[in-house]
């Protein structure tokens, strides 16, 4: 009943690869798939005194967007004759997480830790392009195919922004095909829908 926990924060690292673009995981309020969050439950006994815990006492459960529930493992730090307690979580699953704290057997207060986390930056490896529909293709139609993007945890982008660029390639019928492209012959266009397509 008196301990509790407030919220959680963002544990800030370097970006390695920034070469698709910025996920603008420099929001304090903002997770992004990749990011560590960090909660620090504060653990006292029944007149409000830091304590330290017996083994097993602390349980803390994640629940993630897809049902799975995860039991987390924390950390303990004695520093000046008090115990701090640290759990963490490397983000990958885009969507409404809750971190469930049970001090034995009962949640402490401000139990569950709520946050929402957000796709990374688009990964061209995950990015999916799919073909323009029918089988047979006209010269002098116009057709459109669909690039839905992905970051490297394959979460499902939901904001545009991205330089696209598009390159079409001729492959050959055979050594006698004289088919060549010129700009003349063909045009290339990419709109951006804002929501990851």
């Amino acid at each position: 009943v008196v301990s509790k926990v407030e919220g959680w924060s963002k544990q800030y690292k370097d970006e390695k690869n920034d070469k698709y673009g910025k996920s603008g995981s420099n929001d304090p309020n903002l997770l992004y798939a990749s990011d560590t969050v960090s909660i620090r439950p504060q653990i006292f006994d029944e007149y409000s005194n830091p304590t330290v815990l017996p083994e097993g006492a602390l349980r803390v459960f994640h629940h993630l967007p897809t049902g799975i529930v995860a039991e987390l493992t924390y950390s303990t730090n004695a520093r000046g004759g008090v115990t701090s307690y640290d759990i963490r979580h490397d983000a990958s699953v885009a969507g409404a997480h809750s971190v469930h704290i049970v001090l034995n057997g009962e949640q402490i207060k401000g139990s569950p830790v709520a946050f929402s986390v957000l796709p990374d930056k688009p990964d061209p490896s995950f990015c999916k392009l799919r073909p323009p529909e029918g089988e047979t293709l006209y010269a002098h139609t116009a057709y459109s195919c669909l690039l839905k993007t992905f970051d490297k945890f394959n979460n499902e982008c939901k904001v545009g922004g991205l330089t696209v660029s598009a390159r079409l390639q001729l492959i050959k019928q055979g050594v006698h095909d004289q088919t060549a492209l010129v700009h003349s012959n063909h045009s290339l266009g990419t709109e951006d829908h804002g929501d990851g397509t």
